[in-house]
């Protein structure tokens, strides 16, 4: 069941809204591989082993680095997130995570910069078991310094009520 009240046609006119280009402060290197291969307990060689890196097209990030850096904030808050437009929508009080799924297309690799730029991709309302409830649907592109497209991320934050 869906409702109007709390996505109205004011709120309706922000989808599509693209938030500012964010390029990460520094090209990405050999040693914030390695912690977050340790943090996140990454065997393959080619996100752990420098050897093996030599002997193929370099040392890569694991995929989900695109999405959590380790330096993961910036002057506008936590990276991927803080991308997003700002959505406001009356009537909300709280906001959760909703979830998020990504598609990679390419490996990120050492001496990469990576570039990222968001935009609201949908809102709707529904009806769940507390209530009425917004949900956001933000889609962020990270493109490298090549301007090849690396990976699209999908969050969907709630808005309750």
């Amino acid at each position: 069941m869906t409702t109007t009240r709390l996505v109205t046609n004011e709120v309706k006119k922000m989808i599509g809204l693209v938030g500012e280009p964010y390029t990460w402060p520094e090209p990405l290197d050999r040693s914030a591989i390695r912690r977050f291969v340790q943090a996140t307990y990454e065997q393959k060689p080619q996100y752990a082993d420098p050897s093996y890196a030599a002997d193929s097209a370099g040392l890569c990030a694991p995929p989900a680095y695109v999405i959590r850096p380790p330096f993961g904030f910036w002057d506008k808050g936590m990276l991927g997130e803080a991308a997003i437009p700002e959505v406001h929508i009356p009537g909300t009080t709280r906001t959760v995570n909703g979830g998020n799924e990504c598609e990679w297309f390419r490996p990120v690799r050492e001496g990469d910069t990576i570039t990222q730029q968001a935009r609201i991709a949908d809102i709707y309302e529904r009806i769940g078991r507390g209530g009425p409830f917004a949900a956001i649907i933000a889609e962020t592109v990270f493109t490298n310094q090549r301007g090849e497209l690396v990976a699209v991320s999908r969050q969907t934050t709630i808005r309750l009520t």
